[in-house]
């Protein structure tokens, strides 16, 4: 039990107990609402308003009389016509009145009973305004049906069936229907349709309820003719949240809904639908979420992700210093534990000696733990080219071993692993504009499922490549898997190299999923190849940008083509830095002749100068700058039996794409 479930009473100064000192009463108020909470949730999707009326006169007379505590309140609701579910739900609240007699202290026992009061009646103010509302949707035809006192004692799931029936079945196939569940309803001895006939007759003729056109002829009404009517004045189908409120909370998986909020109208993808008590809360996938208490009270939760460097930088207003922040972490392990943090940046100008060194300003971002005692910092060095970099002062000796290339980071990678997290609460959606600015989607958006369950998937893959990258546990099992799939021309790896039986369960279920749930033609063999080709470049290359499995793929397939010549050749590898002559010097082995010449920018370069018969596409191409180079994968080229591979240069400046083509290659 949590301390914010425990409220204390303390008794005026009349009852103070000797020596003047006031007594103070525990209240346990997560028992009371839990004994509340099946009256309420059955009584908030009652389908049939004339059934909720008379709990509401039920509750009405509770309020306003004296309770019994022997005997609880059930006393107050056995002469309505209510169905056996809600009677039901009453007993745990009936019995957990009545479990008061037990207290010794009568000042326990009084607030105890003012409090269950108190929840009552708000109970009853809201669903009184939630039932008037209900009343005026439901055609004057079908109250007729609704009010009659062995209709409210049907069950509230038939009466759900019934109402959705409407549209799809005839007044012959509903009759059939209704009869059939008023048999138990009647006295011994009478026939359910004749008494059902006669109420619905002198209903519409009192015209209380309902007053057909045809009221004046001498027409015997039945029930029947009464379906048939109810038929033919069913409403349009509404999709608005309203028409779907008593559906239980598993049918809103999967379901699209469209909410206009302040006129920005979005569709999103329920994750899943949770009612507590007279609350249903929609979880959307995107972590955003709306609660809507009684079908009319709305809070709409968006909830945005922010890089920390752009809160930062920019400055935020909604994110100033010392400001609380929620921080996830995408990064295995977390640079930052994911938490609460107070957040604190201060702009620091450049002292003399930073001037000195070429270095501007610089930026010190603190991170403190809310709950705990972690705390993170951060220097972010602004030079005066404007590119920061990030020098990270670590706290605890537990995270020395976050970051495998030192402590430098860049505004990408630190925006890519550090995310505030940022909830939007809006209340511009409420009870009189409710079923125009949420709608649901009855049908399936399939589309946007199969959207949400591949990325579900591909984080799965995600995280076990993680794994599998980073994880000092699995090293040695990435280097047999790597190994394996080398020594069968990468392309197959033999499961027997998998010994650990939970993995190799967590990678058949991940095809399980790609196969069912999307469709996508996959088997444990093709799984675990990619995998592995994944895993070891990240281990290897992706330390700082993003891993682009599709270039990988294709990159190490033209990487292969270009080894062909020297495969099972003893061969010489010709390695080091971009433009260092690498390329020159092979060219040069195999038999060609070099001359200088000046380029276009008054670079002496040297170049090949070809005789009679030589192709220049059996040599290497020399670039044709200083520093430069075009060699992008590892090339052989077989001489006399021997082979030789030109190799692409280390700190190649040409970018991420670059860099990931040669050390594949190689």
């Amino acid at each position: 039990m949590s301390v914010q479930q425990i409220q204390t009473y303390t008794p005026p100064p009349s009852q103070s107990t000797a020596g003047g000192c006031a007594k103070t009463v525990s209240l346990d108020i997560s028992e009371h609402q839990e004994a509340l909470r099946p009256f309420r949730e059955i009584v908030t999707s009652l389908a049939n308003p004339f059934v909720v009326a008379d709990v509401i006169s039920g509750l009405q007379a509770v309020l306003s009389g004296v309770i019994d505590h022997s005997d609880g309140i059930l006393p107050f609701f056995t002469h309505l016509n209510l169905p056996e579910d809600v009677i039901q739900s009453l007993m745990p609240l009936n019995t957990h009145i009545q479990s008061f007699v037990d207290c010794e202290d009568v000042s326990e026992i009084t607030k105890k009973t003012k409090f269950v009061i108190s929840e009552l009646e708000t109970f009853v103010g809201t669903i009184s305004q939630q039932n008037y509302r209900r009343l005026k949707e439901i055609p004057e035809c079908f109250q007729v049906l609704l009010s009659i006192k062995e209709v409210k004692k049907l069950p509230n799931a038939f009466i759900l069936t019934l109402e959705q029936s409407f549209t799809h079945k005839t007044a012959e196939e509903l009759e059939g229907l209704i009869l059939s569940q008023l048999k138990s309803c009647v006295e011994e001895g009478e026939n359910a349709e004749t008494v059902l006939s006669g109420k619905i007759d002198s209903i519409i003729k009192t015209g209380a309820l309902f007053s057909p056109e045809d009221a004046e002829m001498e027409v015997e009404w039945d029930l029947y003719t009464l379906l048939s009517e109810i038929i033919e004045h069913q409403p349009e189908k509404s999709n608005g949240l309203r028409s779907y409120w008593h559906k239980p909370a598993e049918f809103f998986t999967d379901k699209s809904v469209t909410v206009n909020d302040s006129n920005d109208l979005v569709t999103k993808l329920i994750k899943e639908g949770v009612r507590r008590g007279n609350c249903l809360t929609l979880h959307f996938y995107d972590q955003s979420k709306l609660e809507i208490k009684n079908c009319e009270e709305v809070t709409w939760i968006q909830t945005n992700f922010t890089p920390i460097w752009t809160v930062v930088k920019s400055d935020q207003t909604h994110t100033p210093s010392n400001s609380n922040i929620t921080i996830d972490s995408d990064a295995q392990p977390p640079l930052v534990q994911p938490g609460k943090y107070v957040i604190t940046y201060e702009h620091i100008p450049p002292r003399k000696r930073d001037l000195g060194l070429g270095l501007g300003e610089h930026i010190a971002i603190s991170l403190t733990s809310i709950n705990g005692q972690d705390e993170y910092k951060f220097r972010v060095e602004v030079e005066k080219t404007d590119t920061p970099h990030f020098n990270r002062q670590r706290v605890f000796e537990a995270n020395s071993r976050l970051l495998s290339r030192g402590d430098e980071l860049t505004p990408r990678r630190l925006d890519s692993i550090l995310v505030v997290t940022e909830e939007k609460t809006s209340t511009d959606i409420n009870g009189e504009n409710i079923e125009q600015a949420i709608t649901i989607n009855e049908e399936e958006n399939q589309s946007l499922v199969n959207l949400q369950h591949f990325k579900e998937t591909e984080n799965k893959f995600k995280e076990l490549r993680n794994r599998l990258a980073t994880n000092t546990a699995t090293f040695e099992l990435l280097n047999r898997l790597v190994a394996n799939l080398v020594s069968n021309n990468l392309e197959t790896i033999d499961l027997k190299v998998i010994c650990d039986r939970p993995l190799k369960i967590e990678l058949e279920t991940l095809v399980l999923e790609y196969q069912h749930n999307l469709s996508i033609e996959t088997s444990l063999p093709q799984l675990l190849k990619r995998i592995t080709l994944e895993a070891n470049y990240q281990r290897t290359i992706a330390v700082k940008e993003y891993l682009d499995v599709a270039n990988t793929m294709k990159l190490l397939r033209d990487a292969m083509k270009n080894l062909k010549n020297i495969e099972e050749k003893p061969t010489s590898f010709f390695i080091g830095n971009t433009g260092a002559g690498k390329s020159t010097a092979v060219g040069f082995v195999l038999g060609a002749t070099l001359e200088k010449f000046t380029n276009i920018v008054g670079e002496k370069v040297l170049r090949y100068k070809l005789k009679a018969g030589q192709d220049e596409s059996n040599f290497p191409k020399i670039g044709q700058s200083l520093g430069e180079s075009e060699t992008l994968y590892t090339t052989g080229y077989a001489i006399q039996g021997f082979g030789m591979a030109d190799c692409p240069g280390f700190d190649d400046t040409r970018g991420s794409d670059f860099e990931l083509c040669a050390n594949l290659s190689i």
